[in-house]
């Protein structure tokens, strides 16, 4: 039940009354208050939403900006067990013949057998090379057995050409012995492996030797397994050899991924795929539509309902949709296809943007690398909205310094609540004093006048008058 504090002298519901004054005295700064707290809410709502907008019209725009992803080229060989292609942007629709002459081969050396891999084999320095790559491998009395050799070689810090490995293979006696393998990292003649052995204390470690002689014929320690070999191919009857039989440098944008020696020509053809590219670009005129739809709803002002958007007059809106917009009208007149509208992409009079098809695919079909150059180059359209872009959405952007401003904002409005909190508080106990007092009062006033009345009461012919 609740306690309620009434006046002794007055009758009054002291507590009750001043509830009320301090409430009254309140109201008008709490409505402020609240009504600035919701406007800051509702920008902070509105830019989350101009902010996820532009967030996902950044991401169609950096489809756009990757050649790759806009200009998708599928390159099909005719027999994939002869070789399998790929093709980047940068390839020409076409239709090539392919033979392969000679698949690449990366060499392999092997050691004389010896009865295990703890055998010893010697002391020295090891300088083994392989291309470009040369490594020295220091062999004293701990690790001078066929294991240790191998383990040096495989941990050698400057060693990014070959691999050791110890194979166990039939001696023709009826057992087993142990042999030391390296393997170029990489095929091709220009990757063949030599072995120059310093010999040391304990002589041997030459048996792991390998050079060749001026007419490049190998000999030494070691017996070659494998002989590195380039590959070949014939494009179109002509001839290209190459040390890997991965090839991405005969037919500009094309890599080919030789599998197996053809006897025959096998057809590879180039196209671009335009129903690929098409959807792209719908989905990133799709995504500007959207945004321009969320900037105009956010910032527009009715002047039937005389109410405006949530963002209405915000600079920061504003000046990240004039940079986008700036960017979408770009126009080299040098340059027959330096518009968006060249290719077929307009932007109308709501500034709503639309593809003309027939224009669009007449230009995707005879120049496909206009599109490339003016959407996906290092200055493209689409690579200058996504670079824009996410420096405004990015953390310390323009949104986030408004979103910063906003919650400071907030924070102030609840600083200013809880002051306005402490300053009702002493109101209040500073009225309750004053009406607790004015009634002790007023009841030492009653009980005066009842004592009065009293004293007059007994009084010999005193009559109390009686009221009309």
């Amino acid at each position: 039940m609740a306690i309620s504090l009434s006046g002794i002298g007055s009758g009054l519901d002291i507590k009750g009354l001043v509830s009320q004054l301090v409430q009254a005295e309140g109201e008008a700064k709490n409505n402020a208050l609240n009504r600035r707290e919701s406007n800051y809410q509702t920008e902070l709502s509105a830019l989350g939403t101009l902010k996820s907008s532009l967030s996902s019209f950044k991401d169609a725009a950096a489809k756009l900006a990757d050649a790759d992803d806009l200009l998708k080229v599928n390159a099909t060989s005719s027999d994939e067990a002869m070789f399998t292609a790929s093709a980047s942007s940068s390839a020409s629709a076409g239709n090539y013949a392919v033979e392969v002459l000679n698949l690449a081969k990366a060499q392999k050396l092997s050691s004389a057998g010896f009865s295990s891999a703890s055998d010893s084999v010697g002391t020295g320095t090891m300088t083994i090379g392989s291309g470009a790559n040369s490594f020295d491998v220091n062999i004293d009395t701990d690790n001078n057995s066929l294991a240790g050799i191998r383990d040096a070689i495989n941990n050698a810090a400057d060693n990014s050409s070959v691999t050791a490995t110890i194979v166990n293979v039939d001696d023709g006696a009826g057992g087993t012995e142990a042999r030391l393998v390296l393997t170029a990292k990489n095929s091709g003649t220009d990757n063949q492996i030599s072995i120059d052995v310093t010999e040391g204390a304990e002589p041997g470690l030459s048996q792991l030797s390998y050079s060749y002689d001026a007419g490049g014929v190998g000999s030494g320690g070691m017996n070659q397994l494998v002989a590195a070999d380039d590959a070949q191919i014939r494009v179109d009857g002509m001839l290209a050899t190459r040390s890997s039989n991965s090839i991405s440098d005969v037919i500009p944008g094309v890599t080919l991924d030789l599998k197996a020696e053809t006897t025959t020509a096998v057809g590879l053809s180039l196209d671009v795929d335009k129903d690929a590219t098409r959807e792209s670009v719908q989905a990133f005129v799709n995504a500007y539509n959207k945004l321009a739809d969320t900037y105009d709803r956010l910032t527009s002002y009715n002047a039937e309902s005389e109410s405006g958007g949530a963002l209405q007059g915000d600079f920061s809106a504003r000046q990240i949709m004039s940079e986008v917009r700036n960017i979408l009208r770009t126009n080299d007149s040098s340059n027959p296809y330096g518009s968006l509208f060249s290719i077929g992409m307009e932007i109308d009079q709501y500034g709503k943007m639309s593809i003309d098809g027939d224009k669009f695919d007449e230009v995707l079909s005879a120049r496909p690398e206009a599109l490339s150059n003016l959407l996906s180059s290092a200055d493209g359209i689409a690579g200058q909205l996504e670079s824009t872009l996410k420096q405004s959405l990015e953390l310390g952007g323009i949104f986030d310094s408004r979103t910063n401003s906003l919650n400071q904002s907030l924070k102030k409005v609840e600083d200013e609540r809880l002051d306005l909190e402490d300053r009702l508080q002493t109101l209040e106990t500073r009225m309750l004093n004053q009406f607790i007092t004015m009634d002790t009062l007023v009841a030492q006033y009653n009980n005066t006048g009842n004592y009065l009345a009293g004293q007059l009461a007994a009084l010999p012919g005193f009559a109390p008058q009686k009221s009309r």
